[in-house]
């Protein structure tokens, strides 16, 4: 948790300025790997090495869906948005939960994990099928500021 706590700003700047649908799916490859490894790796201290360099990637990557529903949602609807993005992703949790459980129980931890791959791979997959109309329009980037212009945001913008 505590690399999300750290990197979350910078994974969030990172998908303003390069865009969510990148920097998200960019996050959920690397997991991937990540994942994979979990299940072939032959011992516990492995598995947590592995989980401290996957954390760091997961902290600047995560705040990607934020981002993107920020980006893409009417003001108005920003909260509703928020919470669905919530629900469908506790949603997605239980299910593969009972899935993987069953595939561990049934055939072992390396089928488990490359299991979950494909799950993920799958929905990394529907999503850049759905956001394609939004996920390559540059429109919802915020610029990189010139040198010496304050950033967005800065203090005395009254652009926003």
């Amino acid at each position: 948790a505590v690399p999300l706590m750290i990197l979350g700003p910078t994974g969030g700047r990172l998908a303003q300025r390069i865009g969510p649908f990148r920097v998200g799916n960019a996050g959920i490859l690397v997991a991937c790997v990540f994942m994979a490894a979990y299940g072939l790796v032959p011992t516990g201290g492995w598995i947590f090495t592995i989980a401290m360099v996957h954390a760091i990637t997961d902290g600047l990557t995560i705040a990607a869906s934020g981002v993107a529903i920020a980006m893409t949602v009417p003001e108005e609807r920003q909260a509703g948005a928020q919470g669905v993005m919530g629900a469908a992703q506790a949603l997605v949790a239980g299910i593969a939960a009972i899935v993987i459980g069953g595939l561990y129980d049934e055939f072992g931890r390396a089928t488990a994990y490359l299991g979950a791959v494909g799950g993920m791979l799958a929905m990394a997959i529907l999503s850049l099928a759905l956001a394609a109309p939004t996920w390559k329009n540059r429109e919802y980037l915020v610029p990189t500021p010139a040198a010496g212009a304050p950033a967005f945001g800065a203090i005395g913008d009254d652009g926003l």
